[in-house]
């Protein structure tokens, strides 16, 4: 799918990843209490029969865990890569009829779709260059019923650089102790652009930047190791 003016361009487009994506989430054995934190704190604030959004849904990994948790939700998939949205339906098996995939542009969604209450999105935004990510998070805003909360759960560093260098070093030896070679290096490269000053996120800077935009109650949640799951309210 090529990007028109004004969408969002996103990194994680490496064939190679998205092929061998399983592989390289069983890395990251964080993930599942991680997403699990995301799925109670719906829970814990949804109403009976609501329709959420996913930002950057791939092919379901983060709603699953929603939609066994909160039985009375539905949620719109969203996500610009076909090849992920495409194994959703075998993903999903189980819950079919209470999603629907929808394959666009988030910022080009964003812009036409009705108001949502609650959305949230899953390592996603890390993939993006600064200035899409406040793109990104001004159009999710204007988007949100007053009163509405995102959830972000994503690879947000720390401030003391020690911290993140040896989170960093541990993650690299996981890859190279469980991926084929190939996998590996393409996704150690990835990791090495994520900390690079035009797309790095820091938990300071991201509180700073929903602040900025407009966010009224911004609280981080929880962090594990490299991720944080932070609620911002508008």
């Amino acid at each position: 799918m090529e990007l028109k003016e004004g969408e969002l361009f996103n990194r994680y487009d490496d064939p190679l990843l998205s092929e061998y994506y399983s592989e390289i989430v069983a890395c990251l054995p964080e993930y599942p209490e991680l997403r699990s934190i995301v799925a109670d704190e719906i829970k814990e604030n949804h109403l009976p029969g609501e329709r959420i959004l996913d930002v950057g849904s791939g092919r379901g990994d983060s709603a699953k865990p929603i939609l066994e948790t909160v039985p009375d939700v539905s949620i719109d998939l969203l996500d610009v890569s076909p090849q992920l949205l495409g194994e959703a339906d075998e993903f999903l098996s189980e819950h079919k009829g209470r999603y629907q995939i929808i394959l666009e542009d988030a910022l080009t969604y964003l812009n036409r779709c009705s108001p949502y209450r609650i959305m949230y999105s899953e390592f996603t935004v890390h993939n993006f260059f600064q200035e899409d990510k406040e793109k990104l998070f001004q159009a999710v805003y204007d988007k949100l019923e007053m009163g509405g909360s995102f959830i972000l759960l994503d690879k947000i560093q720390q401030d003391d650089s020690n911290i993140v260098k040896e989170l960093y070093d541990a993650q690299v030896e996981r890859y190279r102790e469980a991926l084929d070679p190939r996998v590996a290096d393409a996704i150690i490269a990835h990791e090495i652009d994520d900390m690079k000053e035009e797309v790095r996120m820091k938990e300071s800077e991201t509180v700073k930047m929903f602040k900025k935009i407009g966010f009224t109650d911004v609280t981080v949640i929880r962090r594990i190791k490299r991720d944080v799951a932070i609620r911002a309210t508008k």
